[in-house]
C-alpha cells in the first residue's frame, strides 16, 4: 500500500510541475513578452517565485513518507521539482525583464 502511496505522490508532484509549465508556456506564446512590464507580469512572478517553495514545505511538513527507502525517493522528486521550478524562473525573468 505504501508503494501505490509513494508512486501516487510523485505521479501529482510530476503532473503539477508539467501543468505549471504548461501554462507559462501557452501565456508567453499566447499573449508574447510584452515590452513594458506590467503588473500582471509582476505578479506572475511573484507567484511562481512563492508557490511552488510554499508547496514544498507543505509537501515536506505533512506528506513526506515514514519509510527510508520512500523517503529517499521523495527527497529525489523534490530535488528534481526544485530544479524544473529554478529553471522555469529563471527563463520567466529573462523573458521578462532580460531586455536592454
Amino acid at each position: 500500500m505504501s508503494d501505490d502511496k509513494s508512486r501516487t505522490r510523485f505521479l501529482v508532484g510530476v503532473v503539477l510541475a508539467l501543468i505549471g509549465v504548461a501554462v507559462i508556456s501557452i501565456v508567453v506564446s499566447i499573449v508574447g513578452v510584452p515590452k513594458k512590464v506590467t503588473a500582471g507580469a509582476l505578479v506572475a512572478c511573484g507567484v511562481w517565485a512563492v508557490g511552488p517553495p510554499l508547496w514544498f514545505l507543505c509537501e515536506f511538513a505533512y506528506l513526506r513518507p515514514t519509510d527510508e527507502r520512500e523517503y529517499a525517493q521523495f527527497v529525489y522528486a523534490q530535488d528534481l521539482a526544485k530544479n524544473l521550478w529554478a529553471g522555469v524562473g529563471v527563463l520567466l525573468a529573462v523573458a521578462l525583464f532580460g531586455r536592454p
